[in-house]
Order: C-alpha cells, then structure tokens, then sequence
C-alpha cells in the first residue's frame, strides 16, 4: 500500500498543530480529530493515533505520521506544548 500524504510533505518536513474544523483548540486524546499545517502547502485534516511525551501519531488519508517536537517546552502544568513546531519523524501506511 502507499501512503497518500500531499507533497511537499516529507520525513523531516515542520508543522504545527491547529484546530479541527468545528473545535476551539486541537485535542490530542485517542481518535481527536487534529489539522497539521506544514511550512509550504495546504492544512492536512487527520486524527491522532496516540501520543506520549516525546511524539504524537496521526493518521491522515491511509497514512501514520509520527512527529516529534522541534524543541520540546512545557506548559504551565508541566505537560509538553503543543503549540510549537514538531517534525515528522516517519511516514509509513497504515497497517
């Protein structure tokens, strides 16, 4: 199977986390529906597959995308922030 992620998306390609159409802010439980935007090109519509203090999965189209953070800083709560720019880390079909 091949992965159907838009160019110019690619491992080590930026992006940002916004808020899915229809929510205030972007959710990161188990099936939260999340819009990446890269650098360069349209904002991607995905869900996320799980995350841990390190990276976030998110499933967009047929593809798993794994993102770490750029420089990892902690919010009030001592919890990671999301508001900053992660990396994709790797592409890969969904099994």
């Amino acid at each position: 199977m091949v992965s159907e992620i838009p160019d110019p998306l690619t491992v080590g390609s930026l992006v940002t986390f916004s808020a899915a159409p229809g929510h205030s802010q972007p959710d990161f439980y188990e099936g939260a529906p999340i819009t990446l935007v890269p650098g360069v090109g349209e904002p991607l519509i995905g869900r996320v597959l799980a995350h841990t203090s390190d990276d976030v999965v998110v499933a967009i189209a047929n593809t798993q995308l794994v993102l770490t953070p750029v420089a990892a800083t902690l919010d009030e709560n001592e919890g990671l922030d999301y508001k900053g720019a992660w990396a994709v880390r790797s592409i890969m079909p969904l099994a």
